[in-house]
Formats: C-alpha cells, structure tokens, sequence
C-alpha cells in the first residue's frame, strides 16, 4: 500500500493537534513532506508559511489562539461527529463503529481518546494509502469545507489545514 502521499495527512495532523514543543523539531521533515505531497501550488506555499509561522511564533502564544480558537464553541470543533450528530445518541453508534474500524486496522486507542477527533482520523489515514485516505476525506468533505469557511472567517489561517485537505482528497466540494 502506498502511503508516501499520504504523509502529509500525518503533517496536517500534527499540524492541527494542540501545539506542542516537539513538533517545532521536525519542523525541516515537516517542510519536505508538504513539499512532496503533490498539493496544489498555491495550497502548498500557504501550507508551508503556515508551518513558517508557527515556528517562528512563541509556543505560549500558539497554544493560547489554538485555545480560543478550537476549545470554544462547537462552530469550528475538531470532533467529526459534533458536526453530524451534535448530542445526539447516533453520535454514540457512530463512535463506536470508528473504534471497530481503527481495531481492524490495528490502531488501539488510548481510552482518553475520542475516536472522531479530526487529528487522529488523519493520523488513521495517513496509514490507509492514498486512495483510501481520498476515499474517506471525500465522504467528509461537507465537513471539511464547513470548518474551513468558519476558519476563513474568523481570518484563522488555520484555514489551510482544511484547504490542504480538500485538494489532497481531490475534492470537488463548492465552497
């Protein structure tokens, strides 16, 4: 199974997760790994100022935007299923149905993990070749775009994290 492209999912994973000193370290494979996913230019030059700018900016800081940013509100959360079953009992169902598909894969979880966190689903893909990992960003893709529109929005440039993933699923999604 191919998975060299689909490295950059891991990146956007990382990317997207609370920031975290360790990530700065890699900030060299992270660059070349954007730059070998075969993104589209523009996307691949916004991606590459958004890891420039985190780097260059203070951890502190970066955890305090992250903070206001994801952990307020449920317009822009990182939980998939928020999107699609809000409080409802499918929500539950679906949850479980993720973790039997990590399982099958060979992903365990650790029991403080929540299965429909966007960073660990793309951590998932990263592992499952390109055209699964396409396959699932497009059954997502309304999600994906809506998170991302709220992004633009509120001016985040966490914005092309979403936008790399549309273009990484060949997305045709009309935003």
């Amino acid at each position: 199974m191919d998975t060299s492209n689909a490295k950059v999912l891991a990146v956007v994973s990382c990317l997207m997760d609370y920031p975290r000193e360790d990530i700065l370290l890699y900030k060299g494979e992270l660059d070349q790994v954007v730059a070998e996913a075969g993104l589209a230019p523009a996307i691949e030059t916004k991606l590459l100022a958004f890891i420039e700018n985190r780097a260059a900016m203070d951890l502190m800081d970066w955890q305090s935007e992250y903070g206001g940013l994801f952990d307020r509100g449920r317009s822009v959360a990182l939980w998939l299923f928020e999107h699609v079953h809000g409080e409802s009992r499918d929500r539950g169902q679906a949850m479980v149905d993720l973790v039997d598909m990590y399982r099958e894969a060979g992903l365990e979880l650790d029991k403080h993990e929540l299965p429909d966190y966007i960073p660990l689903f793309l951590e998932f893909l990263s592992t499952q070749g390109k055209e699964n990992a396409q396959n699932w960003l497009q059954e997502m893709e309304h999600i994906l775009g809506l998170i991302q529109c709220r992004l633009e929005k509120r001016k985040s440039d966490y914005s092309v994290l979403f936008e790399a993933l549309l273009d990484f699923a060949d997305s045709k999604i009309e935003l």
